[in-house]
C-alpha cells in the first residue's frame, strides 16, 4: 500500500467493529502460495469479501497484486492506487476489504511503517514465512487515527481445531 491520500471507497467501514475474520483453506492457500512465490520480496494482494453481522469478515477470495514498491521490496511494499481503484470498481468480484501481505523474514506483527502507511477501514493479514513451518497468518484493522492495531481472530476454515 502506499502513504499518500488515495480517495477510496472503503467497503469495511466497519472494521473497528470486527471481532473475528474467516477464510477458506484452499483461498487461504492460494493466498500463502502467492507469497511464498515471491520470497524474499514481500508479496501483496487484496482480500474480497462480505462483513456478516458487523463483527465478522468472511474472506471469500483473494486477488494477488504486483508488489510496486520502489527500494528494498523485501521490506515493504507498495498496491498501485490506479490497480486498486480498478479492484474497488469491479462488479464481479466480492467487495475489497482489505490487504494481505508478506513479512519475508518478520512476524505477523504489523511493523511500524505498516501502521503509518495504512488505510483506516481496511483489513490487513499479514503473512509471516520465517520459521518450519512458517506460523499462520494475523489478522489487525488499524484505528483511523493510527495509534491502535487490533488483532482479530482468524480462523482458516477446514483446519482441525477451527
Amino acid at each position: 500500500m502506499s502513504g499518500g491520500s488515495l480517495a477510496h471507497r472503503s467497503v469495511a467501514t466497519g472494521a473497528l467493529a470486527l471481532r473475528r475474520v474467516s477464510i477458506p483453506r484452499e483461498e487461504y492457500a492460494k493466498l500463502r502460495a502467492h507469497c511464498l512465490r515471491h520470497r524474499p520480496e514481500e508479496a501483496c494482494g487484496l482480500l474480497r469479501g462480505v462483513v456478516n453481522g458487523g463483527r465478522h469478515a468472511r474472506l471469500d477470495r483473494t486477488t494477488p497484486m504486483a508488489n510496486r514498491a520502489e527500494g528494498d521490496r523485501a521490506r515493504t511494499y507498495q498496491i498501485d492506487p490506479t490497480e486498486l481503484r480498478i479492484a474497488e470498481d469491479s462488479v464481479v468480484d466480492p467487495p475489497v476489504l482489505g490487504v494481505y501481505h508478506s513479512h519475508p523474514e518478520g512476524s505477523g506483527r504489523p511493523s511500524n511503517e505498516d501502521v503509518a502507511r495504512a488505510w483506516p477501514g481496511y483489513l490487513y493479514l499479514i503473512v509471516p514465512l520465517r520459521g518450519v513451518p512458517p506460523p499462520t497468518a494475523r489478522a489487525f484493522t488499524i484505528d483511523p487515527d493510527l495509534s491502535r492495531v487490533r488483532e482479530l481472530q482468524l480462523i482458516v476454515e477446514g483446519i482441525r481445531g477451527r
